[in-house]
């Protein structure tokens, strides 16, 4: 059972390295980091942070107060 593991972890790592020196070796560029920039949708300061995240919060609890309100009259009827 060991022996099996031992020998399928062996090849397993044995392809990802080899994959690796491949990618490292090639003409192509290699980049870790993504070409896409994520920052630009990050609120500047912690203002904007917070009166998005209350703007949110606000509106969560409107829509459960209606759905709420909704019940209620269905069961009184």
């Amino acid at each position: 059972m060991w022996k099996y593991i031992f020998r399928k972890g062996l090849r397993i790592m044995t392809t990802f390295i080899l994959s690796f020196k491949k990618t490292m070796e090639s003409d192509s560029p290699f980049s870790i980091s993504p070409s896409t920039n994520y920052r630009q949708h990050v609120p500047k300061n912690a203002e904007q942070l917070m009166k998005e995240n209350w703007r949110r919060t606000g509106e969560s609890l409107c829509c459960a107060m209606k759905k709420v309100g909704e019940e209620i009259e269905s069961k009184q009827e």
